[in-house]
């Protein structure tokens, strides 16, 4: 059966088979610095092996009592992808309050705190939910990132039922007013014109929403837009690019609409 959450819950997988990640946030960090939504942040001591534009990833919070799932996001393309560390993530969702990793109405005989049941032994450590390790797991004891296979995954769902709920609708779209205000301001020229005005701003927006709607559904989940104006053979126009979310695929676009009227000029979206 299709999921239409953050994992694959209900898709047959195999046991090892990488889903995501998940990356530990430590008490001496600011999280407010990057815990918002659509911020983007360099781990720099994060691995970057296996790591995939589109993955899922959880934020788990150590340190401050109990271990609490914070938050989640995905995977960003490495500009540097031959780099051993540093991995881009993006923030999608905040959870506040957090998620404990054990949910507690949940039965903790039902949790099964052996290694049988684990395909990565640290992660389960990490969480508390292991009693014991018998073995160091290679490559992955205290490390920043800990892969989540489908096993595992499976073993975090039963401590923490909330995790399924992850993902499951979109994360509401900012306001235009939030994307310009986020993003740098362009260099003004030697001689200043006038910009369009706010309303056209927001015409030109809208017009790329319900395009991109159209074309990818209602669900599409944007990670960035910026607009700025131009101006060709003596008209003004709002260039609106970003990239956005479809079906676990990052797709870059950009359009070029007409401020005055709002008309769509030209488009060039990712199709692959």
């Amino acid at each position: 059966m299709a999921d239409s959450g953050l994992f694959p819950w209900d898709v047959p997988l195999s046991a090892e088979r990488i889903v995501g990640w998940v990356i530990q946030a430590h008490e001496d960090e600011p999280l407010n610095l990057w815990l918002r939504p659509r911020a983007e942040r360099l781990w720099e001591d994060a691995r970057s092996a296996g790591k995939e534009p589109g993955q899922p990833v959880l934020f788990l919070q150590r340190g401050r009592g109990p271990p609490a799932w914070i938050g989640w996001g995905r995977i960003l393309e490495s500009p540097e992808r031959w780099k051993v560390y540093g991995v881009n993530t993006l923030c999608t969702e905040v959870l506040d309050p957090p998620l404990p990793v054990v949910d507690p109405h949940v039965d903790r005989n039902m949790i099964s705190n052996t290694e049988d049941h684990w395909e990565n032994r640290a992660l389960g450590t990490a969480l508390g939910l292991l009693r014991y390790r018998n073995r160091t797991p290679y490559g992955e004891e205290g490390a920043r990132d800990l892969r989540l296979t489908c096993a595992d995954l499976h073993q975090l769902s039963r401590a923490q039922p909330g995790l399924r709920r992850l993902g499951s609708s979109p994360p509401p779209i900012p306001a235009p007013a939030e994307w310009t205000l986020a993003q740098p301001r362009p260099k003004t020229s030697r001689s200043p014109r006038t910009p369009p005005s706010l309303l056209a701003l927001k015409q030109a927006e809208k017009v790329v929403m319900d395009d991109l709607k159209r074309l990818f559904g209602d669900t599409v989940e944007f990670i960035s837009l910026k607009t700025t104006s131009n101006r060709f053979r003596g008209r003004e126009y709002w260039v609106v690019e970003g990239s956005l979310w479809s079906d676990f695929v990052p797709k870059n676009f950009q359009y070029a609409v007409a401020a005055d009227t709002g008309e769509l000029a030209a488009k060039r979206v990712d199709r692959e």
